[in-house]
This record gives C-alpha cells, sequence and structure tokens, in this order.
C-alpha cells in the first residue's frame, strides 16, 4: 500500500468534501481500477466514493440502487 493516504476518502464529485458512505463494496486488491471509477462517475445518482484500508480498497455509494447495479456490472478485462 505505498504511496496511499489510509486517512483519506477520494472522489470525482466536485463541491463535495467525501465521507465513507452507507454501502460499501470490497475490491479484491489494494486498488480501485480506473475502469471502476468512471463507471461510477458516469452512472451513479448517489455520492460515491473511495478510500482504502491496510490491506483494501473500497467503493462506497450513498444510494442502494447505485451499489446494486455496480454489482451487477461486469468489467472486461478485471
Amino acid at each position: 500500500m505505498a504511496g496511499r493516504n489510509l486517512n483519506k476518502i477520494y472522489s470525482w464529485i466536485e463541491d463535495w468534501e467525501p465521507v465513507k458512505l452507507q454501502y460499501n463494496v470490497r475490491m479484491d486488491s489494494d486498488g480501485v481500477p480506473h475502469p471502476y471509477v468512471e463507471w461510477c462517475d458516469e452512472n451513479c445518482k448517489g455520492k460515491w466514493c473511495w478510500y482504502f484500508t491496510e490491506d483494501y480498497a473500497y467503493i462506497s455509494f450513498e444510494h442502494a440502487i447505485d451499489i446494486i447495479l455496480f454489482k451487477l456490472k461486469k468489467f472486461k478485462g478485471i
């Protein structure tokens, strides 16, 4: 996890200070693939962000529908 700030929460949403939200998806590794972030930016209706722990990365969603659609999405090559 070199180079990752475990105390920071990241988001592409402008004018919003990201916080961990109600619904969370743990990634299979300690990173968040760029296509996942792009998908969230293009498709999520509510707020979303990502953050890191010592072992894993997470994407966090405000609305249940966004996490459901994210989990149903099949990302090619990932």
